[in-house]
């Protein structure tokens, strides 16, 4: 894993608090076609299909800190 800045918040945050940079509700899971058309207009970023206990909910765009919900 590479060194990036994290954080927790209790919810999504407007801007990244680092940055200033938008943020992105990270889904998990295989996508489908249509998710994956869409993920810019939704503004997703995938996490993968190996899910755990404890994964990011969210994701600066910019400077691609990882934001956990806690």
């Amino acid at each position: 894993m590479d060194t990036q800045n994290t954080l927790t918040l209790k919810q999504r945050p407007e801007r990244c608090p680092i940055c200033g940079g938008e943020v992105w509700t990270i889904v998990y899971g295989e996508p489908t076609y249509e998710a994956y058309e869409k993920r810019f207009e939704n503004k997703v970023v995938f996490g993968g299909c190996c899910i755990t206990d404890h994964d990011p909910a969210w994701q600066c765009i910019e400077c691609d800190a990882l934001i956990y919900k806690g």
